[in-house]
């Protein structure tokens, strides 16, 4: 069976149309077979342990730009051949290109997966045992205003069908941090109204999740009204004009509720930013933090407590206004 170019658009075998993955050149010459083979294992493998196509198809990307550049540099085409200093030219070659550290970075962690495996089924080492990931810098969180979700709130003051919606919805960005996938997915059984939890599904799985009162009563308010609408026979929670409302459409509604307050442009997943600041301001434990989130690792949990730190520094400083020490006598602080 003849081999699919790199980087081509056309239908794969798979039988599904692939997307360009950015550094790859449609007009290089096809992959080899040792290649292409391993990658058709490795997705096997990965169908094996539940890896979602999403996953794959991110995978996929990196695997194809690092090929495409293997090609242009005359490596051999064969997995086998691949060293440590291959992957550290290849970043090399990223950085040379002006890319975002933080893009550069997510290649390397994405195409890591294959080599893994690939050692594994060899008996060998991975090239990336002893290849230095790209640093990056940590950028600070982006942490909303709580006030500009209020003037959100504001927008919603009335009870038909889509401030009921809205107001819920929002509320549950909120209080729960859900990502913009789990909230697509909730479902109108997920939600238990007599002990205010709700089922999150997403890309780590299924947990359990707590409501406080208040964002209870929203959620039954909009429930209420949601029993009069065309399509509420639909099992997903959040329903509008043209049936369940899915990512792009609730990232539509906050644009204009955003538009309506008068307040820059909200990403979805900034609520989740502002959920997990919060929380550990709070005095929430880096644990607790995981295990609401959904994270099975503790690094995003220590980066949000390492923003809740911050915060808790900065207030410490304004409270001891060292400046007013040395202000004349009567505005001097005793």
């Amino acid at each position: 069976m003849p081999r699919r170019p790199v980087g081509d658009t056309t239908e794969g075998r798979r039988g599904r149309r692939r997307p360009p993955s950015g550094a790859v050149d449609r007009d290089t010459e096809s992959l080899g077979p040792a290649v292409e083979d391993a990658w058709d294992d490795f997705t096997r493998h990965l169908r094996r342990k539940g890896r979602k196509p999403s996953t794959v198809e991110i995978y996929e990307k990196s695997w194809r730009a690092y090929w495409t550049w293997a090609v242009e540099q005359g490596h051999p085409l064969d997995p086998s051949a691949v060293t440590r200093q291959h992957i550290d030219a290849w970043v090399d070659t990223m950085l040379d290109g002006h890319l975002e550290r933080s893009t550069i970075r997510i290649r390397w962690q994405n195409l890591r997966p294959f080599f893994t495996w690939w050692a594994a089924e060899l008996d060998t080492t991975s090239p990336f045992d002893k290849a230095s990931a790209p640093e990056v810098e940590e950028k600070a969180v982006p942490v909303l205003d709580v006030d500009d979700i209020r003037h959100l709130l504001a927008t919603c003051s009335g009870k038909d069908f889509p401030a009921r919606r809205d107001t819920a919805l929002i509320y549950i960005l909120f209080a729960t941090g859900a990502r913009l996938g789990e909230i697509e997915a909730m479902t109108v059984d997920g939600w238990n109204r007599k002990v205010d939890t709700v089922v999150l599904t997403g890309k780590t799985g299924t947990r359990l999740d707590q409501l406080d009162p208040d964002t209870g009563e929203h959620l039954a308010r909009y429930v209420r009204a949601r029993t009069q609408h065309p399509d509420n026979s639909l099992p997903w929670l959040w329903v509008g004009t043209k049936g369940r409302l899915r990512a792009s459409g609730i990232a539509q509604v906050l644009a204009r509720r955003c538009t309506a307050a008068g307040i820059d442009r909200i990403n979805p997943h900034a609520f989740r930013h502002t959920w997990a600041h919060l929380f550990r301001s709070e005095g929430g434990s880096e644990g607790d933090l995981m295990n609401l989130a959904g994270w099975k690792s503790p690094a995003m949990a220590h980066r949000y407590g390492r923003s809740a730190a911050g915060e808790r520094a900065r207030a410490t400083a304004r409270t001891l206004a060292l400046g007013s020490l040395l202000g004349d006598e009567k505005g001097r602080r005793r």
